[in-house]
């Protein structure tokens, strides 16, 4: 699942590298500001449903077949009176003429997420298929980026709709995957319609529901606030500057998916093994946070319009901001997923619900001063804040986690050697040469003084 994430975001990379020299800042953000207010919309067309059926088919694999066909038909309800909704509300909530446009759009990208089954193959530990179709969707959407996507207006609204076309590659060949997998499966009787089941279900999922609508006013917020609050120009400069940070952040997502089926039930079976597990996993995640920030530090301001244009170069010191800001979403990730996967989802939504009128508060206070800058600050504090108190929330369902500090203190020695060796580098040969030679040096150092835990990724790999 890393190594598809990986390959399908430098495709995304290029794309909206590509993208954004085609059509410019104002264009982009006005996309961008569009598909954030749509993601509110899929939320709600979600409302948690998939992450209480991946938790029913992780514990429960014989009702597979019940649990999909009534979370299909919750999310082909929801996901269509969710799109009606946007489109009515579109000239009400959104302000820029070149953000309206692309409503109708936009709004498919959350009826495909809701209609994709990603979540039964992550539940039955079929992550690996899952990548491959997750790629083939970006591949379909890279080539047509290349293709077809022309400067301007249109070349944005084409941008918007080869997204769908990705997501849609990705679903049906998901939906086809778990067609051909559902041959062997059990074929125990249930009524075909149950209003009562899915009422039950539907209830059963509002917390999950509510969790998910929190982390993403804390996740994505910071878009929608700088649309308004400033221009759709920031909202693009934005964009860009989020876009290599948010590769950490969709790791951290693929995370949580693909760990959260082995932690519910570890924490059934074997919470002890679990709170080792996650002390190992916290150790590589800090050397990961510690690699970002200091990475971005020294190559972020040249690095952002080498690869999107000068007319972009005021997104540099939000991006190195971003990713110290990615790193710890990282860290958070991990006790996140115990909470969610335990029966303390309600102190998680208590944590998030907090954290989300934070990021709200900062951002209202320090985008009309700063702009973009602002935001990135406020994402920090906010990040920071879930990070510390999810660790608390972890902590107290398993009790001591232990964080294997020297392996951290030898991480960082390798960070520092990797700082260093950019800089010289970056000074008398370049850019490129220094991301290549800090690459080198950091594999090396890590490898040499045994940062990372290699029995922790056989035995993931052994668990997989």
């Amino acid at each position: 699942m890393a190594l598809g994430n990986v390959a399908g975001q430098l495709i995304g990379f290029a794309a909206l590298a590509y993208v954004a020299r085609r059509v410019g800042a104002v264009n982009l953000g006005a996309y961008n500001f569009a598909l954030a207010l749509a993601s509110y919309f899929g939320l709600i067309a979600n409302l948690g449903v998939a992450y209480m059926a991946m938790r029913d088919v992780a514990q429960d694999p014989d009702g597979i077949r019940t649990t999909v066909r009534e979370t299909l038909l919750l999310q082909v309800v929801l996901s269509a009176a969710m799109y009606a909704l946007f489109i009515a509300l579109s000239s009400v909530l959104v302000g820029y003429r070149e953000a309206r446009v692309l409503v109708p759009i936009v709004g498919l990208t959350f009826v495909s997420t809701a209609l994709t089954l990603n979540w039964v193959l992550l539940a039955t530990g079929r992550a690996k298929v899952v990548a491959i179709w997750s790629f083939a969707g970006q591949v379909a959407y890279g080539l047509g980026v290349l293709l077809l996507v022309d400067s301007g207006a249109q070349g944005v609204e084409r941008y918007a709709a080869l997204n769908v076309v990705g997501l849609a590659v990705t679903a049906a060949g998901i939906g086809w995957t778990y067609l051909r997998m559902s041959r062997g499966a059990s074929r125990t009787v249930t009524p075909v319609f149950s209003v009562r089941r899915l009422a039950t279900r539907l209830r059963r999922s509002v917390p999950f529901g509510y969790v998910l609508i929190m982390l993403s006013i804390y996740g994505g917020i910071d878009v929608v606030m700088l649309g308004y609050l400033d221009s759709s120009r920031a909202v693009g400069i934005y964009a860009v500057a989020s876009k290599i940070p948010a590769a950490l952040v969709a790791l951290a997502i693929i995370w949580t998916s693909v760990l959260f089926p082995h932690t519910a039930r570890q924490l059934q079976a074997n919470p002890e093994g679990l709170a080792s597990e996650l002390g190992r996993v916290t150790t590589a995640a800090v050397v990961v946070w510690m690699l970002a920030g200091s990475g971005a530090a020294v190559c972020g301001r040249a690095l952002i319009p080498a690869l999107f244009g000068s007319a972009f170069r005021a997104a540099g010191t939000p991006f190195v901001l971003l990713s110290v800001a990615a790193g710890l979403a990282l860290i958070e990730a991990t006790f996140s997923n115990v909470l969610l996967a335990s029966e303390s989802r309600r102190y998680y939504a208590i944590c998030l619900t907090v954290a989300a009128a934070l990021i709200v508060v900062l951002n209202a206070c320090l985008i009309p001063p700063l702009g973009v800058v602002g935001s990135a600050i406020a994402t920090i504090a906010g990040e920071v804040f879930i990070a510390a108190i999810t660790a608390r929330g972890a902590v107290r369902l398993l009790g001591p986690i232990p964080v294997e500090w020297w392996r951290i203190v030898r991480g960082g020695i390798a960070v520092a050697a990797t700082a260093a060796t950019m800089t010289i580098v970056q000074h008398y040969l370049g850019l490129v040469s220094a991301l290549a030679a800090g690459g080198i040096m950091f594999m090396t150092a890590a490898w040499a003084l045994r940062v990372f835990d290699r029995a922790l990724w056989q035995s993931r790999q052994a668990a997989a």
